[in-house]
């Protein structure tokens, strides 16, 4: 029985695992790639919008974080965007399932915005071809 002056305690073991292993990741880019790829798996596995917002706040600290720290984020930046555009399709998936008319306008944005940034490719750029093929 607890008495009235004790304080009860929960922890939550895999939210302190993974700011553990957010701290590890800190020595090396290799550990700091396992770390973002460790997140994305958990986020596949779980499909939990708090462990995606956890990731997104996660790689926005290592970002403004300084050299000498830790280890840069941009040694592996490119894993951190395909986790972070992956999370991200995925959140839209699981957040809109039913609804296909987001999507769809979703679609229709990106339609334009590619076609804005084309035709501004072709009328501002010297080289409007190598200019298009860049935007596409």
């Amino acid at each position: 029985m607890l008495d009235k002056n004790q304080i009860k305690l929960h922890i939550n073991w895999q939210s302190v695992i993974q700011l553990l292993f957010f701290f590890v990741s800190f020595v090396n880019p290799i550990v700091l790639a396992a770390w973002m790829v460790t997140y994305f798996a958990i986020f596949l596995l779980t499909q939990d919008k708090k462990v995606a917002i956890r990731f997104f706040i996660y790689v926005q600290v290592r970002s403004i974080l300084n050299a000498g720290i830790a280890v840069s984020i941009s040694s592996v930046g490119i894993i951190k965007w395909i986790c972070v555009l992956g999370i991200s399709i995925m959140l839209i998936i699981i957040c809109y399932p039913k609804t296909v008319k987001s999507i769809q306008k979703l679609i229709v944005l990106f339609t334009c915005f590619s076609a804005y940034s084309i035709l501004s490719a072709l009328i501002v750029s010297s080289y409007p071809l190598v200019a298009v093929f860049k935007v596409v």
